[in-house]
């Protein structure tokens, strides 16, 4: 995935019918593509993106529209190899600090 390819996927998410009753999800989903647009690393919304949908499923009694939980598999390799590049990074620093 890419950046263009990320803001295209939350663009489709949001003309998804489900999501446009829902203000919580569409408000969000907005927050971050302004955040691409800005100039954020893709792999970081991605790992925000991922976060805020396993948020939405816990405090939605693991419910969510299929455009989101879409979302949140195609994002999903990205933002697992972006918290593993964080986390080793931090180990490293850790271990020669």
């Amino acid at each position: 995935m890419n950046e263009k390819k990320l803001f295209s996927e939350i663009n489709r998410a949001c003309a998804n019918p489900e999501i446009e009753r829902d203000i919580e999800i569409r408000s969000s989903l907005l927050k971050f593509a302004r955040q691409l647009e800005d100039g954020t690393n893709y792999k970081l919304i991605c790992v925000r993106l991922s976060n805020y949908i396993s948020f939405y499923l816990a405090s939605h009694w693991l419910r969510a529209p299929q455009a989101l939980l879409d979302l949140g598999q195609d994002i999903k390799d990205d933002a697992d190899e972006y918290r593993g590049v964080t986390s080793g990074d931090v180990l490293v620093d850790g271990i020669l600090s």
